[in-house]
């Protein structure tokens, strides 16, 4: 019992001491908890610290364990790269530079090879600066990047990454770096206006040296002149965008934008091209970059702009604006200094010019001129005063004018006082003095005498000689034969008269009967002018003054003088002032040849000779206008071969070659106006026409007069050329447009079919019984008198005014109708208006419809040589050809053509070659072909030509000549025909 006693009581003490134990334990372990709960405290408060010390200090911490796993972070880091702690704590930084981290770098692969390498081989990073690009949860920024080892504590054997926030300093280095840059081409800038003083080459430079510093990333110029016009412009770096701005500026463009560079100071930016230049040439290549421009200004003119592309960072920059400015006005300067330039060198050169051309007219004037200084000592001479003294200009020079002999010996004294009162102050003096020529005779000449003034004195006097020797002969003539003169002058041709001092006729002889219908006695005591329009009257008072008040001869001047009738008839007029003193009424005497009917003919010659060029302009426009229309008509042809019947489209082409048809006619009806080809008259029915007219009509004539048409849908079929039709309406319905241009009215045209029975055929022997079409051109315009509706249809007869009208239009209008076997009518009323009806005769025969079946065309299978030098039609001709069965070779070259025949002459059964071509025309190539190959059988086509004819063709071995452009049916008829004839020949001579 006593050991069980024992044993119990000390488990009980083991006990007590086990549950001491615990308690000690459960206090040791609440101590220690709130010690840890302390220290993670602490720790966070420490972290709090560090994070905000980095953040503030713009720095960012992986801290990487053993393992390359991010052990740590700091919140900078998720700032910099857009990734969260969360996302990055517990990975591999290896992994997460390769798939995730390396993507935000300009340079992902050179990041990644640094970074990487370091970890390998546990090496240090130092300075390697790293590009952020901008994306989701990041910013653009340049880092910092530094990386080392840890050595020591928990990380040991791991890595402590930082990247510090360099991004300002980037910013501001860029930002000097490209202010340098600026300052630079400013620099090179002001050495280029010190040196270049050419325009052009001055803004072309400048945008050159702009762009190759670097400083922008393309530039352009443009000049205007004081009135805000565009002149001159040059771009470097814009390209081929550039091309339609010139365009744009020469327009006054763009709207806008122009008056805001021209008128606003400073420099403008442009950020968004998309919105701020809509419709502008060069929004394109302002889309990722901007850009800034500003005005040329230089003392307050604006000579132009420049415009410059710069990286979207510096587009606001004070600093950059400002330089930008310095270039403006620097160009602007050397703008300013290259037109005073101009302007001087243009001065110069005007005043070189205008010395050179006084210098020249005094050499070359039909008059002696003596110029000498206020001692009479001679300073220069010109050529006919030296022929007509017979003395040499070097030995007139530096003598004394009145110690040389020239003058008459009774009027040495004359001269003296002439040349005193030009020294007294006298502007202008006129003197009659005798000078000896070299054989010893003396001439008469009116000296007129002018001081040359300079600042005020009179350095040098010019004497202009003007030799009346011949005048004074013929006064002293008329004094001493005045009835021989008379009975000449009564039997003379030409109109002989004499004025008096008062302008008065006092003399003319009987001439005036024949030519302006006066007897001579009703024209003495009139003044000439009473002869005349009233638009000459000062011409002719002009005239004879200068006759009368300046002693002036005059030859052979044309004057419009009226006839009786109040006809213009035209003369030329000589005249010349008489000085008698026993007559002193007598002021002059002249002559009127009458050349009204030379002038006539040399009216109607110009006019022949205009409607020559107009037939050779006419022949070169239908060559190339046929050329066109066969690739239209061709093609078209094609395309209509080819579309299902029941498709729409076949309708269009049809039109298109409805159209094609009628170019082609009216080609040839210019050709026919011009005698250069032949009219085409066919059945058809004109309402078309009329109606295709009419709406030409409407687009040419103000809306205020109106239109109305009257057209019955089947008038009937006349035999006619379309392109004469539409001429006759299109000259009818212009007249009475014009009629009504002034107040305006209603146009009225009608198209019917009418029977000519016994009682109108009477009043108009014309029209023959029986069924006609009938236009009738109705106006409410201003109307004719009796007078003039009977003369309409005169050639050249027109009432416009001047310059208005040739006179043609209803005459040629006449004489389409009369030729189509019809007839016209007019009626007319002043002032309500005029009415013309024009009859064509109707005809029983079906009309001639355009269309052309592939199943009527005549097929074959044999070998063309097809040649044209325009690649279309060959190709056309080619194409055209296949479809009918043939086999077809083209050449663009008849050289090359006349090569390939030569190879094998019996390749081919036919050659089809076009007449106008450049090194060997047509018909030298046929020729050339028939020499190898006589019976080589040749289709010669031509738009136009005068050099070839259809017999001179036959003569040469040409089988055919046709004229372009060719539907399809007939050239598959022409070529059929050809080789059909060509085997029955061939027949022939075999049997």
């Amino acid at each position: 019992m006593r050991d069980s006693g024992e044993t119990r009581e000390s488990l009980q003490r083991e006990l007590t001491l086990a549950r001491k134990r615990i308690a000690e334990l459960e206090a040791s372990e609440v101590e220690i908890k709130k010690e840890l709960r302390g220290l993670q405290k602490s720790d966070k408060i420490y972290r709090s610290l560090a994070e905000d010390a980095f953040f503030s200090s713009k720095v960012g911490i992986f801290v990487l364990d053993p393992n390359f796993k991010i052990a740590w972070v700091s919140h900078s880091i998720g700032k910099y790269f857009g990734l969260s702690p969360k996302e990055i704590l517990g990975k591999d930084k290896r992994k997460l530079i390769k798939e995730q981290i390396k993507d935000i770098f300009e340079d992902p692969e050179a990041f990644a090879s640094k970074v990487l390498h370091t970890y390998d081989n546990n090496t240090y990073v130092e300075n390697f600066e790293c590009h952020v690009l901008p994306g989701p949860g990041r910013e653009e920024r340049w880092l910092e990047h530094w990386s080392e080892p840890i050595e020591k504590g928990v990380f040991a054997g791991g890595r402590i990454e930082t990247y510090v926030d360099i991004t300002e300093r980037k910013r501001i280095e860029r930002r000097m770096g490209y202010l340098n840059k600026i300052l630079r081409a400013i620099w090179r800038v002001n050495q280029l206006v010190t040196r270049e003083r050419h325009m052009g080459l001055l803004i072309k430079k400048a945008c050159k040296l702009l762009m190759e510093t670097g400083a922008y990333n393309n530039v352009w110029i443009a000049l205007f002149d004081q009135g805000g016009r565009f002149y001159s412009a040059s771009e470097a770096g814009v390209g081929a965008e550039f091309n339609a701005m010139v365009e744009l500026l020469k327009r006054g463009g763009p709207k806008g934008c122009r008056e805001e560079m021209l008128t606003k100071s400073g420099v403008q930016i442009i950020t968004n091209s998309s919105l701020e230049c809509k419709g502008c040439p060069l929004a394109k290549i302002y889309k990722d970059k901007g850009a800034m421009r500003v005005r040329l200004e230089y003392r307050g003119r604006t000579y132009g702009l420049i415009a410059a592309s710069a990286p979207r960072e510096f587009l606001h920059d004070a600093d950059a604006k400002t330089l930008l400015e310095e270039v403006g006005g620097d160009i602007a300067f050397a703008v300013h200094s290259i037109e005073l330039e101009e302007k001087r060198k243009a001065a110069e050169k005007a005043r070189q010019a205008t010395e050179a051309r006084y210098r020249l007219l005094y050499e070359i004037a039909g008059e002696p001129i003596f110029t000498y200084d206020k001692n009479l000592i001679l300073t220069d001479v010109n050529r006919v005063a030296c022929e007509k003294i017979g003395i040499e200009k070097d030995k007139l020079i530096g003598r004394n004018i009145l110690e040389l002999g020239l003058l008459h010996p009774d009027d040495t004294q004359k001269a003296m006082d002439h040349i005193k009162k030009l020294l007294e102050g006298a502007s202008i003096e006129t003197e009659k003095l005798r000078f000896k020529r070299k054989d010893g005779s003396y001439l008469i000449a009116e000296v007129t005498a002018t001081p040359i003034i300079e600042q005020g004195k009179l350095v040098a006097i010019t004497n202009v000689c003007h030799d009346v020797t011949e005048r004074e002969s013929l006064t002293a003539a008329l004094k001493k034969s005045e009835e021989k003169f008379r009975l000449l002058s009564e039997n003379a041709p030409d109109i002989v008269f004499s004025l008096g001092k008062d302008g008065l006729i006092t003399y003319v002889n009987s001439s005036t009967r024949q030519t302006l219908g006066f007897e001579p006695e009703e024209l003495i005591g009139l003044y000439p002018t009473e002869l005349c329009e009233e638009r000459d009257r000062k011409f002719l008072i002009r005239l004879f003054k200068r006759v009368s008040e300046g002693k002036e001869t005059l030859h052979n001047v044309g004057v419009t003088l009226l006839d009786k009738k109040g006809k213009e008839r035209y003369f030329l007029l000589s005249c010349s002032p008489v000085e008698r003193a026993e007559s002193e009424d007598l002021a002059a005497v002249g002559m009127l040849k009458d050349t009204t009917e030379q002038r006539d003919l040399e009216a109607q010659l110009r006019h022949a000779q205009k409607m020559e060029a107009i037939g050779t302009l006419a022949g070169g426009i239908a060559h190339d206008f046929n050329n066109i229309l066969s690739a239209i008509m061709g093609y078209a042809e094609l395309a209509l071969i080819d579309t299902p019947h029941d498709s729409p489209i076949k309708d269009n082409l049809q039109q298109v070659l409805n159209a094609s048809s009628r170019a082609r006619d009216l080609v040839r009806q210019i050709l026919t106006f011009s005698r250069r080809g032949e009219q085409r008259r066919v059945p058809i029915s004109i309402v078309p026409i009329i109606k295709e007219g009419l709406k030409l009509l409407r687009a040419s004539l103000p809306s205020f007069i109106e239109i109305r048409q009257k057209i019955e849908p089947d008038p009937g079929i006349v035999e006619a050329d379309p392109t004469q039709i539409h001429q006759v309406l299109m000259n009818l319905c212009t007249n009475a447009g014009q009629a009504m241009m002034e107040k305006g009215g209603l146009l009225e045209v009608t198209l019917e079919k009418v029977k000519i029975d016994n009682e109108l055929s009477a009043t108009n022997p014309d029209l023959r019984l029986g069924p006609y079409v009938r236009l009738t051109v109705r106006d409410t315009g201003h109307g004719m008198e009796r007078d003039i509706m009977e003369r309409i249809f005169d050639p050249y007869f027109t009432t416009k005014r001047e310059g208005e009208g040739t006179g043609l239009g209803l005459a040629v209008v006449h004489g389409i109708v009369k030729n189509h076997g019809g007839a016209i009518k007019v009626k007319s009323t002043p002032g309500k208006g005029t009415t013309f009806e024009v009859y064509f005769p109707v005809v029983d025969v079906p009309m001639k419809s355009a269309q052309a079946t592939d199943q009527l065309m005549p097929k074959g299978h044999e070998y063309i040589l097809f040649i044209d030098d325009e690649q279309p039609i060959a190709e056309l001709g080619r194409l055209m050809l296949e479809k009918l069965g043939y086999k077809v070779v083209t050449k663009t070259s008849s050289v090359e053509a006349l090569e390939l025949f030569k190879a094998d002459p019996t390749r081919f059964d036919l050659v089809i070659t076009d007449m106008t071509m450049p090194n060997m025309t047509g018909d030298m190539l046929a020729t050339k072909l028939l020499k190898i190959r006589p019976d080589i059988p040749i289709i010669l086509c031509t738009g136009f030509s005068t050099r070839i004819t259809e017999q001179r063709a036959k003569e040469m071995g040409i089988q055919r000549l046709v004229m372009k452009p060719l539907s399809m049916k007939q050239l598959a008829e022409v070529v059929r025909g050809v080789l059909d004839e060509q085997k029955k020949s061939k027949l022939r001579v075999f049997l």
